[in-house]
């Protein structure tokens, strides 16, 4: 691999990272607003917004790959 194409897979990868944890942290607190709203109880998942970038890093990776295949 030549070097600006690992510089462009790991912009990409930040990117979804970023991307991941920012839709991870809404989705959490649409899930504890739903639970204060249906019950009384604030709901939520400790650790979505980590896997959700981790989630969102690796489509942004692959993505971009396949967007590169198809250029060629």
């Amino acid at each position: 691999m030549r070097e600006c194409a690992v510089v462009r897979t790991s912009a990409a990868a930040g990117a979804g990272l970023v991307a991941g944890f920012v839709f991870g942290l809404m989705l959490d607190m649409a899930i504890g607003i739903g639970g204060m709203a249906s019950g009384g109880e604030p709901a939520g998942f400790k650790f979505l917004p980590v896997g959700t970038a981790a989630v969102g890093a690796l489509v942004a990776v692959v993505l971009y790959r396949l967007g590169r295949r198809r250029s060629r």
